[in-house]
């Protein structure tokens, strides 16, 4: 406290003596304060160059390129359809009863792998209904000889009355000979009447017997569809669901691999790309991260998906293992140089900017960034052709980070 009383004296012995000095010297203390001011600007002035003279250099930036000079490559996605990997789904509604398989386990042809019920107490409306199919059509197979044999007594017995009629009215002919005539229709028209008749009833029993094996077979179809099974021989890699599970038809059950699978890249394209891929010449395809080398086995010459055409490529068995049925996976096509390079190059179309007015493309040039106004021809999948303002030396700038007059070093190709 004592420290602090000394020191506001002190300060209050200062401030006289400085005011004492501006009232008895104004002009001298004026200039005093104008050096100071002025030498307080000097050294602000000398900072701020020195900080000047610190700034830091221009940044080099790092970007990838697409070389016109190569362009005989371009890359695409192709999608992956893998045959011999199945995964079961549920055809009818119904709730988990038991399940037969687990992963791992070796499986034939029509093994069950699950079984489905209409209720939680196990019942099966489908098995029960293909139960009384099963009843009928036995029914009519017991009973289909019997009825056969019937007709045919049936017929017999018309046949033979036909033949007593006739004889009859032969002892007991009429006068009346118009009597006689009708009666000789009358009866022929009896026998024909009975025998058409057991014809028809022969011709509904052999269809009653067929309907009730269609039906018996509509009826064991119903009922397998609760017993999802394996639609060859192979191992389950996956089981889905679980017991007292509530399954609805495309509800994944379990997924079987079998012993032999194959694999297809198969890659669309427009039709340009499609007449310009050499067949014969490898491709590039990414797969796991690694780049396999491959030569289409097939180019489509019409369009098969909308205006799109087909490549596709053959994956060997080493590779498969990396991918799965729906994958999609990038490929560097080979293009026919005479007719990219020389005429008019594809280039990536996310390396072009566009304005209103016009399109243009930043290019390496003596270490710089530099724009060129490009015009530009039909856009081909993710790329676009440029029809004037880019030479086949030119590397055209991919990356957007960068802008006219940077500085910049291209990334080394992998």
């Amino acid at each position: 406290m004592r420290k602090f009383s000394r020191i506001k004296t002190i300060s209050k012995s200062y401030y006289r003596r400085a005011t004492a000095f501006i009232k008895r010297r104004p002009m001298p203390s004026f200039f005093i304060v104008l050096g100071l001011l002025l030498a307080v600007l000097i050294i602000g002035n000398l900072l701020q160059f020195k900080a000047e003279e610190k700034a830091p250099a221009p940044v080099t930036k790092t970007v990838r390129v697409y070389d016109t000079g190569d362009g005989t490559k371009a890359t695409f996605q192709a999608s992956i359809e893998k045959s011999g990997v199945i995964q079961v789904v549920a055809q009818a509604p119904g709730i988990v009863s038991s399940i037969n398989v687990k992963e791992g386990d070796a499986v034939g042809q029509g093994t069950q792998l699950v079984a489905l019920a209409s209720n939680y107490q196990g019942g099966n409306a489908a098995s029960v209904q293909r139960q009384i199919a099963q009843a009928q059509y036995d029914n009519v197979v017991d009973t289909f000889g019997i009825q056969k044999e019937l007709i045919g007594n049936q017929r017999d017995v018309a046949t033979s009355s036909a033949v007593i009629s006739e004889q009859q009215s032969e002892q007991m002919k009429s006068p009346n000979e118009k009597l006689n005539t009708y009666t000789t229709l009358l009866r022929d028209l009896q026998h024909e009447t009975t025998l058409e008749q057991l014809a028809v009833q022969d011709k509904g029993l052999d269809l009653s017997k067929e309907v009730s094996q269609l039906q018996l077979n509509l009826a064991a179809i119903s009922e397998s569809a609760m017993y999802p099974a394996s639609p060859f021989v192979g191992k389950v890699e996956r089981v889905y669901v679980h017991i007292g599970q509530v399954v609805s038809p495309g509800t994944p059950i379990a997924t079987v691999t079998s012993a032999e699978t194959t694999t297809t890249a198969v890659l669309q394209v427009p039709q340009r790309i499609a007449q310009m891929l050499l067949v014969g010449q490898t491709s590039t395809l990414m797969i796991g991260g690694k780049k396999v080398s491959l030569a289409p086995y097939y180019v489509s010459t019409q369009a098969t998906d909308g205006q799109l055409y087909s490549v596709f490529y053959d994956i060997p068995e080493q590779y498969q293992k990396d991918l799965s049925d729906g994958d999609h996976i990038s490929v560097i096509v080979p293009i026919d140089e005479s007719t990219t390079v020389a005429n008019d190059p594809l280039i990536p179309i996310d390396a072009v900017y566009q304005t209103q007015e016009s399109a243009f493309v930043l290019v390496v040039e003596n270490g710089k960034a530099v724009t060129r106004t490009v015009t530009l021809g039909n856009i081909t999948g993710s790329y676009v052709d440029v029809l004037s303002g880019l030479k086949s030396s030119d590397k055209v700038i991919i990356d957007r980070s960068v802008i006219a007059g940077d500085k910049i070093k291209v990334a080394s190709q992998q």
